[in-house]
C-alpha cells in the first residue's frame, strides 16, 4: 500500500509511491463532463432562410440645386424662379422634446414637398437659444385663414 504497513521494521527512507486512485477519479470525472458537454457545444440551430430571387435595383436620388444669388434671386436646378413659384408655404413649427420646445421653420413647394427646414443651433441636453426664438418671432406673419384660401 502507499501508506506503509504495520510491520515493525523501521525504515529511514521516505515513501516514493504516489496514490493513483484520487488522480484516476478526477480524470474520469473530467472525462465524463467533457463527454456530456461536447455535444451541447456543437449543437446549432438550422434556419431555412429564403433566397433572393431578383437583383436589387438601387435608385439614385434626384439631385436638386437651390441657390440664392447676391441680389436675392432664387434658382432651382439652374432656372430662375420668383419667390411665389419657389416657396408655396412656410410654417413655424414648435416640437416638444425632453430638452424643451424646439422651433423650426419649414418651407414647402407647391406640391407640398419639404424644400428646407431651418433649426437654431443647439446641443442635446441644452435648451434652444433664445436668440433663435426671437429671430423666428420677428418673421412676417400672415393670417392662417388667408393662407389656406
Amino acid at each position: 500500500m502507499a501508506f506503509g504497513s504495520f510491520e515493525r521494521k523501521s525504515s529511514s527512507q521516505p515513501m516514493a509511491e504516489i496514490n493513483m486512485v484520487p488522480l484516476i477519479d478526477v480524470v474520469l470525472v473530467l472525462l465524463v463532463i467533457f463527454i456530456v458537454t461536447a455535444p451541447l457545444l456543437t449543437n446549432v440551430v438550422k434556419l431555412d432562410l429564403p433566397r433572393a430571387t431578383a437583383n436589387a435595383e438601387l435608385q439614385k436620388p434626384e439631385k436638386i440645386e437651390f441657390a440664392i444669388d447676391a441680389q436675392g434671386g432664387l434658382f432651382w436646378n439652374g432656372e430662375r424662379l420668383t419667390r411665389e413659384d419657389a416657396i408655396a408655404r412656410v410654417w413655424v413649427v414648435e416640437k416638444p422634446t425632453t430638452d424643451g420646445v424646439v422651433t423650426s421653420v419649414e418651407a414647402f413647394d407647391g406640391a407640398g414637398e419639404v424644400m428646407a427646414m431651418f433649426f437654431g443651433v443647439r446641443k442635446p441636453g441644452l435648451p434652444e437659444l433664445e436668440t433663435w426664438r426671437a429671430l423666428v418671432r420677428e418673421l412676417p406673419r400672415r393670417d392662417p385663414a388667408a393662407a389656406l384660401a
